[in-house]
């Protein structure tokens, strides 16, 4: 009889990395980017040694290790944040922001320029007439290596122009531009370069008290010279509040928003410009409680269409909402995600195969957990929510590609110092073929620090563990351990423990593995209260299985407790070489393949008996079947066994 396995495309962890305060406010994000090599700079403000706020860039091997960091800082007396970071032609890194420079000066717009090493090379500081908060928001570079950076600068203490500055590679400038409309706020926010010889600037404009509107400003590179400034005029498409702009390939412009409506509390706005920033389109969206919906990301694809997402509120809560519009304007999908609390998107980011990444907080159980959704052709694929191990409050502000169709996600995380921490996790993508009819009766137990070794040690390695089945099986990173145990409560007899590693072969071969990964979380969890951490683990995750994606490449090893215990599987996929996988274990007195075609791999204790191997053949629809002329010797074969 054939079965069906069917391919399933998921993110995981691959890393989760913490460093300096989080502070709730909009002029400390954290920005990330991600070179042409797949290396990833984080830049984000943090609290130094005199308690104001210095920069921490930092850089990031592909494997996620850190290669290196620095710091920095103008005036110790103040604080310095971060604004905007971009790469040029030859790999250094340029950052823009705000910096305190002084008593007289205050806070004033920055760039600074690493090597690719690390090495500053050069900054530069811009003081605005009124010198009080000068900024700077976006910083690019063009081919040449010349720098272009925009944000605000006060010409007097209520009136900020938009500021545009272009230095050479050196750090000279070479000209500089303000722009003013009616001597209100003013702010740049976003640079492209629109042609050869113009650099465009996007940005804010207040026209009343009340009333903002979007600016777009063209400048002639080599001068200069402001050669247009079109300002919106929404008139009946107000919007009361922008949340997120986007452009698309052909000099459009999105943004997204809230709007005030009469019984509805607000709705999500939406707006396309043209270039000349001339309305396309508007579409406004309720949700059907009435109460207050608002916009916080927007995305457009390659085809004209415009993904909007946010939040919706019920009558029992908020609902994360995904919204998606033709490049018309009508709405061809608006989907909810609902986990039984307060729900949000917060950041969106396109994925390769047309579908949409989207990011934010969940509130399952009370407080905020980080929360990633993929969807694909209008249906939601895979999601998962992450609580940190304080069980605070969690959340995903912004999404970076990580250049191998992942995304790193960054925001707030409560630490157990009672401190919340910036956050940054890396959401890899793979694609997995589930064994059909794979049941399991126990589940792995994630290890957040809960777990101890003989000598009462912490073993923090261990990523996952059993404690429904003998012997106990700990899944590490690069190795799965097996324990075993005679212990009685008898003062004069020794007790006795033994240890089986399996380990894997032929790395050159195909790589290896690199990250133990659960597999269908449970709904249940584990709470942890110990001497060893007083503080508790509560929320603990449990997990059916666990993964070793690419353990060779194109192989996965997934692992589990079934009816008959310990299970192993290897998926080979196309494009591998399953006579690469070869197992190796030590611990054991001996090792044999019993005449079954079992495998017994014996200790001074017990025996650890794996099954006799077998085959299944999937075909592209997922059908699978016994390859003819293969099973057990086959696989025999490919798991070579060594002493």
């Amino acid at each position: 009889m054939n079965l069906q396995a069917q391919p399933q495309t998921f993110f995981y962890r691959a890393s989760v990395q913490t460093g300096g305060s989080y502070t709730q406010n909009i002029s400390r994000p954290v920005v990330t980017k991600v070179n042409s090599s797949g290396q990833t700079f984080v830049a984000r403000s943090v609290l130094n040694s005199s308690s104001t706020y210095s920069i921490l860039l930092t850089k990031f091997n592909t494997s996620g290790t850190t290669a290196w960091t620095a710091t920095f800082g103008v005036n110790a007396g103040g604080d310095v944040y971060v604004g905007a970071m971009t790469f040029d032609a030859s790999g250094n890194v340029l950052v823009t922001g705000s910096a305190y420079n002084g008593t007289t000066n205050n806070n004033d717009l920055f760039v600074v320029k690493y090597n690719s090493s690390g090495t500053q090379l050069w900054y530069r500081l811009h003081n605005g007439p009124a010198n009080t908060y000068d900024f700077g928001a976006a910083v690019a570079c063009d081919a040449t290596g010349d720098v272009y950076v925009t944000g605000g600068a006060f010409q007097t203490a209520l009136n900020p122009n938009v500021v545009t500055i272009r230095y050479n590679s050196s750090g000279t400038a070479q000209w500089t531009q303000t722009w003013d409309n009616v001597s209100l706020f003013d702010a740049g926010g976003n640079i492209a370069f629109s042609s050869t010889t113009s650099v465009t600037i996007m940005g804010f404009t207040q026209v009343n008290a009340t009333t903002w509107e979007y600016v777009a400003l063209s400048y002639l590179r080599s001068t200069g010279q402001l050669q247009s400034a079109n300002v919106t005029n929404l008139g009946g498409t107000s919007i009361d509040r922008i949340s997120s702009v986007t452009f698309d390939n052909l000099g459009n412009t999105y943004i997204a928003g809230t709007l005030g409506a009469s019984g509805q509390g607000l709705n999500i706005k939406t707006v396309k410009f043209g270039s000349s920033l001339n309305i396309l389109w508007t579409a406004n969206w309720n949700g059907a409680a009435n109460l207050d919906d608002a916009a916080n990301a927007i995305e457009v694809d390659g085809s004209g269409n415009v993904y909007v997402a946010g939040y919706s509120t019920t009558t029992s809560g908020k609902d994360a909402v995904l919204l998606t519009y033709t490049s018309g304007g009508s709405l061809s999908a608006a989907q909810n995600y609902d986990s039984g609390g307060d729900d949000a998107f917060q950041s969106i980011a396109l994925t390769y195969d047309g579908g949409i990444f989207a990011a934010g907080y969940a509130s399952p159980k009370g407080n905020k957990d980080c929360l990633a959704a993929y969807y694909l052709s209008g249906a939601l694929r895979w999601q998962e929510t992450y609580n940190g191990y304080a069980n605070g409050n969690d959340e995903i502000k912004a999404l970076t590609p990580d250049g191998s169709n992942g995304f790193y996600a960054d925001g707030p995380s409560a630490q157990l110092t009672n401190m919340t921490t910036n956050q940054t996790i890396r959401y890899a993508r793979h694609s997995l073929l589930v064994p059909p009819n794979e049941s399991v009766n126990a589940p792995f137990v994630e290890n957040r620090g809960q777990l101890l070794d003989s000598d009462n040690r912490p073993v923090n390695d261990v990523r996952y563990y059993t404690r429904s089945n003998y012997p106990n099986v700990y899944i590490l990173n690069d190795r799965a351990s097996f324990a075993f145990a005679h212990i009685d409560t008898v003062a004069s007899t020794q007790d006795t423990m033994t240890r089986i590693d399996l380990t894997f072969d032929n790395h050159s071969s195909g790589g290896g593995a690199t990250i133990a990964v659960g597999l269908e979380q449970q709904e249940d969890f584990h709470n942890y209260y110990l001497g060893h951490i007083p503080e508790g683990r509560e929320r603990v995750p449990l997990e059916h299985k666990v993964l070793h994606p690419n353990i060779y490449t194109n192989i996965d090893a997934l692992y589990g407790l079934g009816h008959d215990g310990f299970f192993m599987r290897f998926i080979c996929k196309p494009g591998s070489t399953p006579s690469n996988i070869s197992m190796r274990f030590t611990g054991q007195t001996a090792i044999s393949v019993q005449t079954d075609g079992s495998l017994r791999v014996e200790t001074a204790l017990e025996d650890l008996i794996l099954a006799a191997p077998t085959a299944l053949l999937s075909d592209a629809s997922g059908t699978v079947s016994t390859p003819s002329g293969r099973g057990t010797k086959s696989l025999t074969v490919c798991s070579t066994l060594l002493n």
